[in-house]
This record gives structure tokens, sequence and C-alpha cells, in this order.
């Protein structure tokens, strides 16, 4: 049938007749691998997440789950001359959260999402098996021009053929082989992504629970924040500041910043670093709630961070990126800089030794740009770990990463770290220590005094109250600083709010 030509009107210059069939049923499964491989990939949505489906051919039988940029995910899955890929490529946490609220129960969302990702999986496998026959006698005749009823025999021989391999893959399917996965991908996300896959859900579903109780927690702590014992509330000419730092990628923790600005009528925010895990555009989507906050938002890029998500954050007229210049906010003068592995896509990867010395620079950058501007009011560095070497050449310096709550106050300086406002992310998942942690700062003046301008008559107050009491900088700080101390703990629905002046 295949072998049959009309004269003159095909390519029919093969005259052995088992080469004539052998080459056009190889055209024909080259064809049919070709149309799927190039014409086969389809997006979809399930609840909030884009994906991106295909396959290629392949004598592994595996699937793979593609998870920019961390790496692939892949399992020996099936039989058959198929590998299928799933690739993430968005993930819209508002579409997430409305499914959960809408929701009778979590096995009801469940059920929604398995249902929804049935029924594109079966328009996939029905579109691959259609684009393989088709593509077959497409190609058959534009080479051969043969009759009608050839075309039509070689789109049904093709159709049957493209559904027992897919078929075939699908009866051996098997979802318990991603217990035993495969990753490929950068070295420091390894051991993460390997364990997400094995224990990730469980611990999502009492992570989701759980924090659903954060934001509706706030208007309660803002409540009792007013009657703390320890110290009277603080004066109304002030600036209030979020502090925060290591978010991690997690959407509650930029909800939980959103709340806190509105409650506390924030005047600006200055972030640490460490927004994101992995420095993904990806990951960045997720915070473009930043943009909307409506105060100044002051970032110091971290060494989870990355060039693309600095750029994503730099659109909004409200982000100010520290990177080595003094930022002007509020009348009050910040100098930050970005972590040195804020500058490339790596995570991590390099030597002890390596790691020390660009710490040691970037301290010593940072130290003599505040040396330069001596009346720099606020540093920001993302890693402490040199910053006792900046201790008197700015009166509060704030750092992050250890995900690690401090407030220590030296002779000339206060000490910051905020700790991990975004519970360590999904990192976070792994441990037990899953606890929301903040600063809010209160630069006040006395009667009379601007905090921002210097001070006037009545600024002298009580010596111990003066931050800078023994600084030799020219910072506009002159009086008091009170620090509201904010700590989360979902598992245990623990809130904890302490105020302390210096």
């Amino acid at each position: 049938m295949l072998e049959t030509f009309e004269p003159g009107r095909g390519l029919n210059v093969i005259k052995s007749r088992p080469l004539r069939i052998l080459f056009q049923a190889l055209l024909i499964l080259f064809t049919m691998a070709l149309f799927i491989s190039f014409f086969g990939a389809t997006s979809y949505e399930v609840q909030g997440v884009s994906l991106k489906a295909y396959v290629k051919p392949s004598l592994d039988g595996q699937s793979y789950l593609k998870l920019p940029p961390l790496g692939d995910l892949s399992a020996d899955t099936h039989k058959g001359p198929l590998n299928y890929y799933i690739e993430l490529t968005g993930i819209h946490p508002e579409i997430i959260e409305e499914g959960f609220t809408l929701a009778n129960s979590q096995e009801e969302w469940i059920g929604s999402v398995q249902s929804e990702a049935k029924r594109h999986l079966t328009l996939f496998l029905l579109k691959q098996v259609l684009l393989g026959a088709c593509g077959a006698a497409l190609v058959y005749f534009i080479v051969f021009r043969p009759k009608w009823k050839q075309v039509l025999s070689v789109f049904l021989l093709s159709l049957g053929f493209v559904t027992l391999i897919f078929g075939y893959s699908v009866s051996t399917y098997d979802m318990e082989a991603f217990k035993q996965p495969h990753y490929e991908g950068v070295v420091a996300a390894g051991p993460e992504v390997l364990h997400l896959a094995d224990q990730l859900y469980d611990k999502f579903q009492n992570f989701k629970g759980t924090t659903d109780e954060v934001v509706k927690s706030i208007n309660t702590l803002f409540s009792n924040i007013d009657s703390l014992s320890m110290l009277s509330k603080p004066d109304e000419e002030e600036v209030q500041i979020l502090v925060v730092s290591d978010i991690s990628n997690n959407p509650v923790g930029i909800e939980l910043v959103e709340t806190l600005v509105t409650s506390f009528k924030v005047d600006m925010v200055i972030d640490a670093g460490d927004l994101t895990d992995f420095g993904s555009p990806l990951e960045a989507q997720t915070f473009g709630k930043i943009g909307a906050l409506g105060v100044p938002y002051l970032f110091a890029p971290g060494n989870h961070d990355s060039p693309e998500v600095t750029a994503f954050l730099g659109q909004f007229p409200n982000v100010k990126i520290l990177e080595g210049s003094v930022v002007e906010s509020h009348g009050l003068s910040v100098l930050g800089v970005p972590d040195p592995w804020s500058f490339g896509p790596a995570v991590n990867g390099y030597s002890e030794t390596e790691i020390q010395r660009a710490l040691e620079e970037q301290a010593e950058t940072l130290r003599s740009k505040l040396e330069e501007n001596n009346e720099v009011d606020i540093a920001v560095i993302h890693n402490p770990a040199k910053v006792d070497s900046l201790e008197g050449l700015a009166p509060i310096i704030i750092s992050g990463h250890t995900h690690k709550l401090s407030v220590k106050k030296t002779d000339s300086s206060l000490f910051l770290n905020p700790g991990t406002t975004g519970a360590s992310g999904f990192r976070g998942l792994q441990t037990e220590d899953m606890s929301y942690c903040a600063l809010i700062l209160h630069l006040e003046s006395s009667e009379g005094s601007n905090i921002v301008g210097g001070s006037t008559s009545g600024s002298s107050g009580d010596p111990r109250s003066k931050l800078d009491s023994n600084n030799s900088t020219s910072s506009n700080i002159k009086n008091r600083v009170v620090v509201d101390i904010i700590q989360y703990d979902p598992l245990s629905s623990s809130f904890t709010a302490q105020r302390r002046l210096f």
C-alpha cells in the first residue's frame, strides 16, 4: 500500500520494493516524532500554577519536572520510547489562595486540582496522537503525491501506531518512581529539591493551615502594642521604619509586611535582602505587592537574590536599591551595599576562603563609604559576618542572612537583625522553626525638636537616651530609638511583641 506510486507523481527513484517500503516507514516515523516534538508543547493553568508540557522521543522512559532555575527532577516512570516533560513557568499565589478559600475542605481542593490536571492530561495526549498522525499523512502526501485513499491509510496507520505508543507508556506509568528521583541542577539546591519531592506535600498543608492566621493576628498585635508595660507609647513626632529580611520566597511573608505597613502606619521599609530563595524571575513575580505598598522600600540584595530580582524590583517607583550610594528618605540618610553573590545566578558553590575574602572586601567597601559620608543614619549589609568592623560609623546598622533575630546596643551603634520575615521560606517547611520576625523602628524626637533636621532647643534630653552620645558621626538621629520586636510562630499560634528603648 505505502509503496504504490502514481507514475511521474513522486520520488519513485528507489527501484527495490523492500527499500522503498523501509524508506517510507522511516519517513513516517521521523515525521511523527518531529511534529510531536516541535508542535506538541502546550501551556496550562492548574489552580494558579502555570505549566508547559511536552514530549520528546527517547529510549529512557523518564518523566522530568523542570524547576527553573533549580534544575530538573526526573524518575524512571514508564516504558516506551518517550520522555514526558513538565516545566514550571509561573506561580500566581492569589489564584492559589482563592482556590483554598472557595473550597469547603482540603480534600475538595485537592480533588479539584486532580480533576483539572486529569482533564488537561487527556487533552494533551489526544493532541500528541493527532499531531503525529496528521504530520505523517501531510508529509507523505507532500513527498509522494499519492492518491487520497493512500493518504487516509497512512493517517489511520499512524494514528493507531501513535495511540499504541502513548497507550503503552500510560499503562506502565508509575508515580511511585518519584520516591527515588534523580536531580540535576544547582548543587546548593540539590538536597532541598530531593527533600521537597519526599516531604513537601504534608508539611505544606500544615504550613498553609497555620499561616492563614498570621494576618488575622496583626490587628490583635496592633491593639496590644499600645499596652506594653515596658515603656510608654512613642511620641507622635517620629519616623517609623519596618525592618525585614530573608522573606525567602514566602508569599505570606510579604503579606505580613503589607499588613504591618498599614496597621502601624509605617513610613518606609528597609529590607536586608534574600527576598527570594534562588534568585529566579519566577520567584520575583510573587512580590508585585511591594510596588503597591505606598511607602519607600529600600532593598539591599542578599546572596539568594540576583540581578533579575533587583531589576524586577527596580521597576517600581517606591523601591530604592541600596547599591553603595546614599539614599535619602524621610530626612534620613541610608547607605547599603548588595551582597557579593547578588551579582550572579549562583547561590553558593564557593570555597570558604573565597567567601571570607569577598565578605571582607564588601565590609571594607562599606566602611570606606561610611567614612566618606559621616552623616549616614542607617547602614545596611546583608551578611553580618564582618558587621562589627562598622561599629561607630553609623548610629544604626542593619543586617540579615542568619535567620536569627538580634538587637544589640554598643556604645556607638545599634545593631539590628530582624531574623527571617518569611519563616525561612519553603526551607522552613523542613524544620520545626517557622517563626516570622520583623522589627519596627521608631526614631522619635523630644518636644520641640525634629528628628530629621538636627536638634533644636529641648533636644538635649536624657543623655542615656542619645544613641550617638559617644559617636563622632554627624547623624540626624539625635534622640532615643524605640524598637518593637515582633515574632509569630504559626505552629504554636504564639504571637509576641516586645518594646525596647535605646
